[in-house]
Order: structure tokens, then C-alpha cells, then sequence
């Protein structure tokens, strides 16, 4: 399932969609989301430097992946955390794609500027695969003329309450069906769902070669990123446990404050009972407890 060490996955995933063997299946995801002709993207496709140092505050950070074509610039982050920070590092990538176009005599000779947000969590919580997001007008929701900016948030997580059967009746161009391999676990049926395909066959493999190596692929210089989201997430859920801890009464505030913290935690599926118990004082017979009355769902 999409919940099992996705917080690692954005590592191999990126590495996956920017490997040359792999460019067929990027352009073939690209193609899904805008709704243009795969081959067309592949034929024209790009990939630039994806060190975003424009502006000193932006210094050594990268973005995911960047392509280019004759007609826009396209940015895909893999998000495995909604937090704040996240999505404030995503909006940054998108002014300093408008930026890295802006030259002296060219001020409007600017690409559209897309982002593919392959998000393991829903970002609106709506329950639907995809969302696309345009500056627009409130009140008539007409979008800007001028806008040169669209934004595309992929929910892996719906693809991971599919079933199997609804997934191979889709058509092998269908964004979930590209998709579905991220998020299915059981080995048989994911073969049996892509062995026929021979660009997703390939990519299959390479999976299975990048998830062999995995620990020689943190190297991926996130790690400090990474550690500042979870420690976001866990002051925000004892933010919330500790208020609704204090609503109990006094006398009980702490340990219901240490409860409710921990219900957040697992309900965002990024940390092993171990690191919640270290993070609320209780024990992890309790943690276990908790995951089994309150939150069944959680895998």
C-alpha cells in the first residue's frame, strides 16, 4: 500500500522518473495530466538542471525534476508530507521557473510554468486522483488571460483504495493506470498488470533494482528537509491533542494530551509506533491499543 515507508519512496521515485531508460514512462505521465500525445512530449522533451540558485535564499536547493519543450516548463514534486513548509518550497519552484525565463528585452517571452504534484495524501481532502488549481477570478471563476501557471496535485492515496480488477480495466494511457505501480505491494499482480507493457516491464525492474540499492540512495541530500517536516507535523498534532486534552480537565490533561497527539500521528502515517511513543511518553502496547480501537483504517 502507498502508506508503507512512503516517506523514503520520494527518493527512488524521483530517481525513477529522471533515469534516460525511464523517459517514455515520464513523458507518458505527462502526457496523461495535460491530456497531450505522449509521443509528442517525448520527442520534444528536455531535461534541465534542476538546481534552483537564482536568489540567495534559494541557494543549493533543488527542485525534483524539470523538462521543457517548445511550448512550457513542466516541474514535478514528489510530496510525501502535506506541510506547510512543503508546499511554501513547491510555490518558491514555481516563481524561480518564472525568474530563470526573465531576461533583459524578453520580460514577456515566458514558457507556461506547469507543476505535477504527486502527492501521497489528499491535498484538498475531496477524495478525487487529481486536482487543478489556476489563478482565477473568486467570484466568476474565470481564469486570469495572463495566467501562465498551472498547478496539478496527483492523489496517490485514492489510488491505493482502488481495487485491482478497477485498475486493469483501465486503458494503459490512463494516468492511474501509470500510476497504480507506485502504490501496489503485492508483487504477482503487479506483474501480471504490466508484464504485457513494455515500457512499464522496464520500469518495474528498475523499481526493483533502485528498492535493492535503497540504502545507497540516501545520499539524496533531504534528510535535514525531511526531519524539520516530521518535527512540523508532531507540534501540530500536540497543538491540537494538548487543547482538546486541556477540554478534559486538568487533572487528566496530560495523559489525554499524549493520546490525542498520538491519534494525529497516526492518522498521518509517517512515523513507526516507536517514534510516537518516544514523541508522547506513552508506551507502545498503548500506541498499539490506540491504532486498533481508533483508527482501524491505518495500515
Amino acid at each position: 500500500m502507498v502508506k508503507e515507508k512512503m516517506f523514503l519512496k520520494d527518493v527512488f521515485i524521483t530517481k525513477l522518473l529522471k533515469d534516460v531508460e525511464c523517459r517514455d514512462y515520464l513523458a507518458s505521465i505527462i502526457g496523461a495530466v495535460l491530456n497531450i500525445d505522449s509521443e509528442y512530449v517525448l520527442a520534444n522533451l528536455k531535461l534541465l538542471d534542476t538546481e534552483v540558485n537564482q536568489n540567495i535564499h534559494t541557494k543549493d536547493q533543488e527542485v525534483d525534476i524539470i523538462v521543457e519543450n517548445e511550448d512550457m516548463v513542466v516541474n514535478i514534486e514528489i510530496n510525501t508530507l502535506n506541510t506547510k513548509q512543503s508546499r511554501m518550497k513547491n510555490n518558491s519552484y514555481v516563481a524561480q521557473l518564472i525568474i530563470r525565463q526573465t531576461f533583459p528585452g524578453k520580460l514577456y517571452d515566458i514558457k507556461p510554468i506547469v507543476q505535477i504534484n504527486v502527492d501521497c495524501f489528499d491535498l484538498y481532502e475531496k477524495k478525487e486522483f487529481i486536482y487543478h488549481s489556476v489563478m482565477m477570478e473568486e467570484k466568476y471563476h474565470l481564469k486570469r488571460q495572463d495566467s501562465n501557471i498551472d498547478l496539478y496535485d496527483i492523489n496517490l492515496d485514492f489510488l491505493s483504495e482502488l481495487d485491482y480488477n478497477q485498475i486493469r480495466n483501465l486503458s494503459e494511457k490512463d494516468l492511474k493506470w501509470l500510476l497504480y505501480i507506485f502504490v501496489c505491494q503485492d508483487k504477482k499482480l503487479k506483474n501480471n498488470l504490466y508484464n504485457k507493457n513494455r515500457m512499464m516491464n522496464k520500469v518495474e525492474k528498475k523499481m526493483e533494482n533502485f528498492m535493492k540499492e535503497f540504502d545507497s540512495l540516501l545520499y539524496y541530500n533531504h534528510d535535514e528537509f525531511r526531519a524539520s517536516e516530521i518535527e512540523e507535523l508532531k507540534q501540530d498534532a500536540y497543538k491540537e491533542g494538548r487543547k482538546e486534552g486541556i477540554e478534559q480537565g486538568i487533572e487528566k490533561g496530560a495523559k489525554q494530551n499524549s493520546i490525542e497527539t498520538a491519534k494525529k500521528l497516526l492518522k498521518m502515517k509517517v512515523l513507526t509506533l516507536e517514534q510516537i511513543a518516544e514523541s508522547t511518553d506513552l508506551t507502545i502496547q498503548e500506541i498499539k491499543k490506540l491504532k486498533e480501537t481508533c483508527c482501524k483504517n491505518i495500515l
